[in-house]
């Protein structure tokens, strides 16, 4: 388990509308974890946020220790960071309490299974209206993971052998809640012809949890966003974000 403490302290730097940021923000409050969160503009980014991740990315974790700062990018990694501290856990864990390291392979090798094609696959549909193969592809990824979901379970439980929270759900969920919130709309194509019941099963039961409640995101401000994009005149998520009000 990771240090906790006075001396450790946890700042996020990010957008709202951020569909990986959504990743770090869901698995802090699965952790009941405390951070800071630091609202950054994507469009305009600030010459100190390039300082401190010259990719200018959402998120980014400053975590300050012991009078040293350091330094994490890219969701999952976060995600993971997180996952160390004492709390539920998105692994299987052994009899001792500790991580089960078959467990945490099958759940990390799954979740890349569905979490890599998923995000590239929904993409178009964003700014524009999908072509056929665009559209299929997006039925194919969505449908994988509506594949591995029975009777509104977690996304891993066949896997893993209990009906658990796990990394696949947290790196998965900011994606699905884009496509499940807008399937009459801007992705009434992919759902066109499919029985995706048990992912909004799976849906409707983890935004039943507080933890997941208390980061949804907010879809009137998304829609705005959309719109901009189908419009040409989206240039990244910008700061502040009433804008999309």
């Amino acid at each position: 388990m990771a240090e906790v403490g006075p001396s450790l302290r946890h700042t996020l730097y990010l957008h709202y509308l951020c569909p990986y940021a959504a990743r770090a923000l869901y698995s802090a409050a699965f952790k009941g974890l405390p951070v800071e969160v630091v609202e950054v503009d994507l469009e305009h980014k600030a010459d100190w946020h390039l300082a401190m991740n010259p990719a200018g990315t959402s998120p980014t974790l400053k975590v300050a220790k012991a009078g040293s700062d350091y330094i994490l990018t890219e969701s999952l990694p976060i995600v993971e960071y997180f996952n160390s501290f004492p709390g539920p856990n998105l692994y299987p864990l052994k009899t001792s309490g500790d991580i089960c390291p078959l467990g945490k392979a099958i759940v990390d090798s799954h979740t890349k299974i569905l979490a890599d094609p998923l995000g590239p696959s929904l993409a178009p549909f964003y700014s524009r209206t999908a072509t056929p193969e665009e559209v299929a592809k997006a039925k194919a990824t969505v449908g994988k993971v509506n594949s591995y979901i029975k009777g509104g379970r977690h996304i891993l439980h066949t896997q893993v052998g209990e009906d658990m929270v796990t990394l696949a759900d947290v790196a998965l969920l900011p994606f699905l809640e884009r496509v499940i919130s807008f399937r009459e709309t801007l992705f009434q194509p992919v759902f066109e012809g499919e029985d995706f019941q048990p992912l909004l099963d799976w849906f409707e039961g983890i935004m039943a949890t507080p933890w997941a409640a208390s980061q949804r995101v907010n879809t009137h401000r998304l829609a705005n966003v959309y719109k901009l994009m189908r419009e040409g005149t989206y240039h990244g998520l910008a700061l502040p974000a009433t804008k999309y009000d």
